[in-house]
Parts: structure tokens; C-alpha cells; sequence
């Protein structure tokens, strides 16, 4: 009988230890959980990992030099194109740029990412010697109508 309630003893101690380690491991998982990161933080990881690969050749006219996470949810892209700025027809530039990166957002699955979290994606064209040509800058806005 001695035995019996050793057995019994040692059993419900296990249990014991059993559940101490498991509301032990939740508790340091509740202590030591990574923060979620903000919007303007995951843009920064996005610019960052989009950067590990530029500058990128778009065409044979436009590379993307690097991207910018900027402050307010919005991603830069900084976009050169191999031409005198003088050379550039700013107005169609601006057109239809626009109206690709509009249809490339609305039809690209992942493209909704920036419409639910309200973020404008701005588009920074310098010409070949760095002289800035213009800007083009998409709002959430722009991705609702049309």
C-alpha cells in the first residue's frame, strides 16, 4: 500500500511539473513576443529587401536606382531614365506611367496591399546625369476609381 501511494505521489508531481512547464513556456512567450511592427515599419522592410537588388533594369530607357520608405505610409520609388531631362516629354511620361502603374496595381493580387493600408506610392524620375525630371505619386484614391 506504501507503494501505491508513492506511485500516485510521483505521478501527480509529474503532472504538476508537466503543467508548471507549459504555463511557464506561454508566459515567456507572452514576455518575449516580437512587437508588431507599425506600417511605416514593414514599408521600411519592404524598401530594404527591394534594395538588396537594385538598381534594377526596368527597360532599356528606366532603372530602379533604390526605394525609400518615407514617413506617413508612403513607398518611393527612385526611377533614372538614360536621357537629357530636356529630352524628356514630362506630360506623357506622367500619363502613362501613371495609367501602367494604376492597371499593374489593380490587377496584381498583392497590388491590394497598398489600397487596404492606405498608402501612397510615389514614383521619382531623374534623367541620366541625376537631374530630377518629375514625380508621380498614387494615392489609395487612384486605386478605388477608374
Amino acid at each position: 500500500m506504501y507503494e501505491i501511494t508513492k506511485n500516485k505521489s510521483i505521478t501527480t508531481k509529474i503532472a504538476y511539473g508537466i503543467i508548471g512547464l507549459i504555463l511557464l513556456s506561454a508566459l515567456l512567450k507572452i514576455l518575449f513576443k516580437e512587437p508588431e511592427l507599425t506600417l511605416d515599419q514593414e514599408l521600411q522592410e519592404i524598401s530594404n529587401m527591394t534594395n538588396k537588388h537594385t538598381p534594377i533594369q526596368i527597360d532599356s530607357l528606366t532603372t530602379l536606382n533604390n526605394t525609400q520608405a518615407l514617413y506617413g505610409n508612403k513607398l518611393q520609388y527612385n526611377i533614372s531614365i538614360n536621357a537629357d531631362k530636356a529630352n524628356v516629354d514630362t506630360t506623357i511620361l506622367v500619363t502613362t506611367s501613371k495609367e501602367r502603374v494604376i492597371n499593374m496595381l489593380k490587377t496584381d493580387p498583392k497590388g491590394s496591399y497598398f489600397f487596404t493600408n492606405k498608402i501612397d506610392i510615389i514614383y521619382r524620375y531623374t534623367d541620366k546625369t541625376g537631374k530630377y525630371i518629375c514625380q508621380i505619386i498614387i494615392t489609395p484614391k487612384d486605386l478605388s476609381s477608374q
